[in-house]
């Protein structure tokens, strides 16, 4: 490139960043808000007006992954050759402590939300409470986010054959003036409800990978009366589960071990989502009669399902004909070729006309429908069938999304083709985007070979 080429592309540059700078304040703190705490920091060299920009930052993300430079490449060797050296990972859970209680001091103002990737050495030395105490209580937070490093833990225990406990203990009324928690890869002890005490703001609550009591997590959603948004996925130790809060709008349940589970009776969920196949025979005509309809008001329906199993078939029957206001429904087919499952319950009439029925899909799907995505798609005859009266009967449908395995098998393609009632109706075929971006680097490879 010719030297006057280098002068324009610099002036180019300046001409954007001056640009930028002249925007209002707000407007650049807001940007900076939405960079993870390493990213901020950096951003202070890029002139004298955003170097103090990243201390008034209404959002910080400490992210252990990210902000120890060496850590990267710790987590890149780690897959391939196994090794493992605690004394670094001590010095990484060292360097990320310092740097977040650096960063806290400096900061100036309040804070909206937090978010703390952290090891699993923070635990046992009580930094993670010390920093939830600090955020909450002299930052007015709203939104805590905590995560306890899985990788880290996973290698940590791969030598010792033992399980991290990754036990965490909060102190009483805590999370009284919060809005929104997250918890991922932690123990709760019995104890852990008391930091709910007072919780009339808490509306979202989100936990993965907890491990706890009966006790512990009844004991949580006893307190938290005002939730609006409840989400339990991947989470053992407990058997029974009590949801009785009354301003539940959403709820999600995933990959759970539950003997037991009950729900309100007071009060229908309202514009919500739903995620808990669990409940569906519970709560259709299945299993005996049911005094209401939690389903009413359902918008959108996700859940893991096998159309080619007639039994989980018949009980999406039931609720799609409880879903009178349903507009989007999502389906994941499970990935079991063991078992083809289509002939696990016995029917009056031949299983291959089961979606054929008159009335099997009641109001939702004629005349409420708008968007149907289906993942997992093999071609199989039930499947094809469910996607075809979909096309067929859903008079408002607008977009039919099908999801294939590995390729898009010609069953899916047969399905361009079928006469649509909705005339808005589009048909979109996609393959897996894990195996596109399997592919894609596969490409990269062989291109760099």
């Amino acid at each position: 490139m010719t030297t006057p080429e280098i002068t324009n592309v610099r002036r180019r540059n300046n001409e954007e960043l001056d640009i930028i700078n002249q925007l209002p304040g707000a407007v650049l703190s807001q940007i900076i808000s939405s960079l993870s705490i390493d990213e901020a920091v950096r951003s202070s060299v890029l002139s004298k007006q955003w170097k103090p920009l990243w201390k008034q930052t209404s959002c910080l993300d400490f992210d252990g992954r990210r902000m120890v430079n060496p850590l990267s490449q710790l987590n890149n060797s780690l897959p391939k050759s196994m090794s493992f050296d605690p004394i670094k990972v001590s010095q990484y859970a060292e360097a990320y402590d310092e740097i977040v209680n650096q960063v806290l001091h400096l900061h100036l103002g309040d804070l909206i939300s937090c978010r703390f990737r952290h090891f699993r050495q923070h635990l046992c030395a009580g930094d993670v409470e010390k920093w939830v105490e600090f955020v909450i209580m002299k930052k007015g937070l709203s939104s805590l986010n905590l995560e306890c490093d899985q990788l880290i833990q996973d290698v940590h225990h791969i030598y010792l054959d033992t399980s991290p406990d990754g036990e965490i203990e909060f102190k009483p009324r805590i999370f009284s003036n919060l809005y929104s928690l997250e918890l991922t890869n932690y123990t709760l002890n019995i104890e852990t409800p008391f930091a709910f005490e007072s919780c009339e703001k808490l509306r979202i609550l989100k936990l993965k990978k907890i491990v706890m009591e009966d006790a512990t997590i009844n004991g949580i959603l006893d307190k938290c009366l005002c939730l609006e948004k409840f989400s339990l996925t991947k989470s053992s130790g407990f058997k029974k589960l009590n949801i009785m809060n009354s301003s539940l709008k959403y709820l999600k349940l995933k990959l759970l071990m539950l003997s037991e589970l009950n729900t309100s009776q007071s009060h229908q969920l309202n514009q919500s989502v739903l995620k808990a196949q669990d409940i569906f025979e519970n709560c259709s005509d299945l299993l005996g009669s049911r005094t209401m309809n939690i389903f009413q008001n359902l918008l959108l329906l996700s859940i893991d399902l096998d159309l080619n199993n007639i039994r989980e078939a018949l009980s999406l029957s039931f609720i799609l004909k409880s879903c009178v206001h349903l507009k989007n429904l999502e389906i994941t087919i499970p990935d079991d070729k063991s078992n083809d499952g289509s002939h696990d319950c016995s029917l009056p009439f031949p299983n291959s006309t089961f979606w054929e029925r008159k009335g099997v899909y009641y109001n939702c799907i004629n005349y409420k429908l708008e968007y149907a995505t289906i993942k997992g798609f093999k071609g199989k005859e039930q499947e094809v069938k469910f996607v075809k009266h979909i096309i067929t009967n859903a008079n408002r449908v607008k977009k039919i999304t099908i999801i294939c395995d590995s390729v898009i098998v010609d069953e899916a393609k047969d399905l361009l083709s079928i006469l649509r009632t909705s005339p808005y109706l589009s048909i979109i075929l996609e393959l897996k985007k894990e195996l596109v971006d399997i592919a894609g680097v596969q490409d990269v490879v062989a291109a760099q070979e």
